[in-house]
Parts: C-alpha cells; structure tokens; sequence
C-alpha cells in the first residue's frame, strides 16, 4: 500500500493548486477542490479519450476512486498495483490537465507517499 497524505500540493507560484470537481448529481455545477484526492480526481476525471483505453485501465481507475472514497485518518492509501498504473497515466496526462504544475503534481504522485520509519511531523500522532 502506498499512503498519501491527503494536503494540498503547493504550485510553482507556491500557492495550493485548485482544480475543479463537478459535484455528483448536477450537470455543471463544479466546486473548488484543493487537496490531494481532488487533484486525483481530476486526473482520472479529466484525462484525454485516449489515456484509458484498455479494460486494465478502467479497473485500474476504479480502484482508485473507490480508495478516494475512503479516507483512513486523512489519508489515501493505494494499492501498489494501482500506484504502478497511476505512475504510468500521469506521466503522459499530468502536462495536459495541470499545466506548469504538472511536474509537480507528477512528482508528488511518485515519491510523495508515506515511506517506512519516515519521521512525522510536527502536531502527527504516532
């Protein structure tokens, strides 16, 4: 399992990226999302037609919404298979979809998991 911290990325100009999220239910309405589940979100949602092409990545997908869905403590926790395949997609759509921040949201995606015997920070329970 990788496990993320569900915080807002900080863009190039070191402001919290914000994406927009259509809220279920609605045909137009979108709100502001400026953590990391909805910058995942936003990637799977907003990826171009020919990111998902196969049957794998439409599991693949799913897993990941369904792990957006729920929250352990405030964090995201991915399976390694899915973190594999979402490492995959967001190098090719990350550019597209965030722009100037696409390295970084790229980057966060690949290395900004928890990692084992990774000290906490200041205020984190143990």
């Amino acid at each position: 399992m990788k496990r993320f911290k569900n915080a807002p990325l900080l863009g190039f100009d070191g402001e919290k990226i914000k994406v927009p999220i259509k809220k279920p239910g609605t045909e137009n309405e979108v709100m502001i999302g400026e953590d990391f589940k909805s910058i995942l979100q936003c990637l799977v949602l907003n990826a171009p037609p020919p990111t998902f092409k196969t049957q794998n990545d439409s599991i693949q997908a799913m897993r990941l919404m369904q792990a957006l869905d729920h929250l352990q403590d405030g964090f995201i926790e991915i399976e390694e298979g899915v973190h594999d395949w979402l490492k995959e997609k967001a190098v090719e759509v990350t550019p597209q979809i965030f722009r100037i921040n696409g390295n970084i949201v790229y980057e966060h995606i690949r290395e900004g998991f928890e990692k084992p015997n990774q000290p906490k920070e200041k205020g984190e329970k143990s």
